[in-house]
């Protein structure tokens, strides 16, 4: 049943056996997969269990990650949890199936533990009565930031909205002052306050061919564009681009837009509007006029231009558009990891023809007992520029052993330095720090243009590699949302092994590129890099009758 997987498989099968020893599923039901949930008693449920139970003899593939062995009667060593990563995804097996009646019959306790182990989340699962009150405080029901916003935030020209506003608002108050106590004080000089109705009717008349006048000569001109685009790569030759943009067109009538590279051959393109979720409108959005268009559905085996015919009345309106193809630029090259932090080779070449700024690479370490995420935050990376990854993993500790991340409050990205740390205490303590101060509201809108630390897209990048939030004897704690933007997220890839690479340019213009009445478009904004690169595993030093994992992560 499982052959016909074929190279998605991260092993390669040889045949099944039965053993009478529950183990290594009783480890994993017994301990926590989080950082803070240690050992929990033994669960009488599972010290019962008899064989025979059956489980799959497999040997790991190359570049997978074996995170849970298996020690068999003769006393070899077989993998029984390995992960392979896909894309920018993974596939992870397991080596017993875990609805065999064998166990599900008998052992009610400990599934929560399991499948964490398995999707290897870094959650601090409890349930039932038994749980103790001081981890159910810590884990209180408590206020949310949610973070997906920041896909969205800053996709319009403040500056000119703004200017247009206040020319507004200095010409409402001169209209005032002409056509109220200015014509007044006129025609009462010149003895003649009985013409004020008629002063006033010709005051108005001539406001408002001024009024034409200005916005015919301020509302011209060509299409404006800001936009926040993901460029998402792996392995393969092809990638993403996903762009949300706010495009300003001083025309009104039928406005046709379209993308100027065609995508890759079979691969589906599209160009709609903006998909915002309910939790970010407010209440301007229920008082916009709703102007039905069509957006039409392109089969990918066409070879029809991508594009989208939208009605405009000289307004700014918000769309998102997907390709997929050969990247125009990419962030390239592969590492070799050991079992250290910093025990990691290999040269990355940044390709995508930008200078990037807040540059994370994170990768994972396999160790005996447990694995670990560690990250490298670079403030810039410049164009065409190779860097070796053992170099810069030294540049960020003081040593070869104390991580930077934290040490000092000027430790923080945005501060010109090259920083180390795990990814499970180091940098979620400090993404997560200053969240919970002041917060009373039910839900915080969170944009990093109100922070002085960047956070929103290393956080989203690598949402499911973070533990939970935990509250302190206050119970000041937060949840943390990712509406509109689960999507963005790579953990499944770092939990495969794969080296993730997030990092961002700004002031740079569309990649894939929009025309508008087939005229292109002059635009600038974001962009996010995501790569998930090749990442090879220095062999493991573990001796050959080393058994199941019982110690916690």
């Amino acid at each position: 049943q499982t052959l016909g997987f074929g190279s998605l498989l991260p092993v390669s099968l040889e045949g099944m056996t039965t053993r009478d020893d529950p183990e290594p599923l009783r480890s994993l039901a017994r301990f926590g997969r989080g950082t803070r949930v240690r050992e929990s008693p033994p669960l009488p449920d599972w010290e019962n269990l008899r064989g025979p139970f059956r489980v799959a003899l497999a040997t790991a593939g190359e570049n997978t990650v074996v995170d849970q062995w298996m020690t068999l009667p003769d006393g070899s060593r077989r993998p029984f949890l390995v992960r392979q990563g896909v894309g920018r995804g993974a596939v992870t097996w397991m080596a017993q199936d875990p609805g065999d009646p064998a166990f599900t019959r008998y052992a009610r306790s400990g599934w929560l533990n399991i499948w964490d182990h398995v999707f290897d989340w870094r959650n601090d699962s409890a349930a039932g009565s038994n749980v103790p009150e001081e981890v159910r405080s810590q884990y209180a029901p408590a206020p949310a930031v949610d973070f997906g916003a920041e896909l969205i935030s800053n996709l319009e020209r403040k500056g000119r909205v703004g200017w247009y506003i206040a020319l507004a608002v200095v010409f409402f108050v001169l209209y005032w002052l002409a056509a109220g106590p200015g014509l007044f004080l006129y025609l009462a000089g010149r003895r003649r306050t009985h013409l004020s109705w008629w002063g006033f009717a010709v005051v108005a008349l001539a406001a408002t061919l001024l009024t034409m006048a200005v916005v015919r000569l301020l509302l011209r001109g060509p299409p404006e564009l800001r936009h926040l685009t993901l460029v998402r790569g792996d392995r393969g030759e092809l990638g993403e681009v996903r762009s949300r943009f706010g495009l300003y067109i001083p025309r009104d009538g039928m406005q046709r837009l379209a993308l100027q590279r065609p995508p890759a051959v079979g691969e589906a393109a599209c160009i709609s509007a903006l998909p915002i979720h309910p939790g970010h409108l407010n209440a301007e959005f229920d008082t916009v006029a709703k102007v039905s268009y069509r957006v039409p559905l392109r089969d990918a085996s066409t070879t029809d231009e991508v594009a989208l015919e939208v009605p405009y009345r000289s307004t700014v309106k918000q769309f998102e558009s997907r390709w997929i193809g050969p990247l125009p630029g990419r962030i390239a090259g592969s590492a070799v990891i050991g079992q250290a932090f910093n025990d990691i080779e290999g040269r990355l070449t940044n390709g995508t023809g930008h200078d990037l700024k807040d540059v994370y690479i994170a990768y994972k370490i396999v160790l005996e007992s447990r694995s670990e995420d560690w990250m490298l935050y670079l403030p810039e990376w410049k164009s065409g520029v190779t860097i070796e990854l053992r170099q810069e993993c030294f540049r960020g500790t003081e040593s070869a052993a104390t991580p930077w991340v934290g040490v000092r409050p000027a430790d923080v990205p945005g501060q010109g330095k090259v920083l180390m740390g795990r990814l499970s205490d180091h940098w979620a303590g400090l993404w997560q720090s200053d969240l919970r101060r002041g917060i009373q509201l039910d839900t915080v809108i969170w944009t990093d243009s109100a922070s002085r630390i960047p956070r929103a897209v290393p956080l989203l990048s690598l949402f499911d590699r973070l533990p939970p939030v935990r509250g302190s004897a206050l119970g000041n704690r937060n949840e943390l949302f990712r509406r509109g933007a689960r999507w963005m997220d790579l953990s499944a890839a770092l939990a495969a092994g794969g080296l993730v690479v997030v990092a961002e340019a700004v002031d740079v213009p569309l990649p894939v590129g929009l025309q508008v009445n087939g005229e292109p478009v002059e635009g600038s904004g974001r962009i996010v890099y995501q790569f998930v690169l090749p990442a090879k595993r220095k062999a493991s030093k573990l001796p050959a009758d080393v058994g199941a994992t019982t110690q916690p992560d």
